[in-house]
């Protein structure tokens, strides 16, 4: 994984699918930390002799890091399924959060859509709004 200012570089050997590189937006603060970090290249997780992680040394590096931080069963799905539930519940479109998690299929990013049930509500106030200013008060539809 590289890191280009903001963006986070995935190369397409990495992807599960090997298809296509992956470009992911990184937070300002999580841009920060990594620029603070001593590098000798533009690849995040690398052995002192300059040679990149494999994704399974860094898969086991966040589980040992994890359990020292008293943190047991987090990993780097745990990671991804939290960044992901996070801007559902935050309201994001789904396209967006697709695009964002490097879903191919909307179904895969569906299964995080039940986690932001108060969405439901504001679908329901924008409706009730919508006739309040059109009649002055609520009405039924005819339809």
């Amino acid at each position: 994984m590289l890191v280009q200012g903001t963006v986070l570089v995935v190369p397409h050997q990495l992807v599960k699918t090997k298809k296509a590189t992956v470009m992911i937006p990184l937070t300002s603060r999580a841009a920060s930390i990594i620029a603070r970090q001593p590098r000798h290249a533009p690849c995040v997780f690398m052995h002192s002799a300059g040679r990149a992680y494999s994704l399974e040394q860094v898969r086991m590096a966040v589980m040992r890091t994890a359990k020292q931080a008293q943190l047991p069963g987090v990993s780097v799905h745990t990671l991804r399924h939290t960044f992901i539930s996070r801007l559902v519940q935050a309201g994001r479109p789904l396209l967006e959060v697709a695009a964002l998690a490097g879903h191919r299929a909307i179904t895969m990013t569906m299964r995080y859509a039940h986690l932001a049930p108060s969405h439901l509500r504001a679908g329901i106030q924008v409706l009730e709004q919508r006739n309040t200013r059109q009649t002055g008060g609520p009405e039924l539809s005819r339809e």
